[in-house]
């Protein structure tokens, strides 16, 4: 009678750690997952590409151009300044909060000119996003520093 019980304990326990498994793996992707891409266009502007893979819905309820100048200062999590992506940056109706639906994605451009010209001694520029579903932890995703950027701050440092 021990074994017959035994087995079925064994049993139990494979079945509920299986279930569990499955359970952890279904809202692990069930909630939204973000691929953000960062690409940089002519005269100053920055296309941001977000597309949700999730199976959920999710709002991005703001956005921040935060530059550091050394990369100890990034690790360190100290911003020489930072530039909403709404006060000046964004163009049209680019403007956040978006809503993203599941399988969706949303594109928005925002001109790079305004934080090029505060900071142009920049070492790092970082793009951070925040979700509704996740307010205390921002997406962080680095912005390219490419020529045309490069170009741009020399210019804009001329006229002054």
């Amino acid at each position: 009678m021990s074994a017959l019980t035994d087995v079925a304990a064994w049993w139990g326990a494979v079945v509920a750690t299986l279930t569990l498994g499955l359970n952890l793996l279904r809202w692990q992707s069930s909630r939204p997952h973000l691929i953000i891409r960062l690409k940089p266009q002519m005269e100053g502007l920055v296309q941001v590409t977000i597309i949700n893979t999730g199976e959920r819905d999710t709002d991005l309820i703001e956005g921040y151009f935060v530059c550091f100048n050394s990369w100890t200062n990034k690790l360190r999590g100290c911003a020489s300044g930072s530039v909403d992506v709404n006060q000046g940056t964004a163009v049209g109706n680019d403007r956040l909060p978006q809503r993203i639906r599941a399988h969706g994605s949303w594109q928005g451009r925002f001109f790079t000119q305004r934080w090029v010209t505060n900071h142009p001694a920049a070492v790092r520029v970082v793009l951070q996003l925040y979700e509704a579903s996740r307010p205390d932890k921002p997406h962080l995703v680095k912005v390219p520093r490419l020529m045309e950027l490069d170009e741009l701050a020399k210019a804009v440092l001329k006229k002054r």
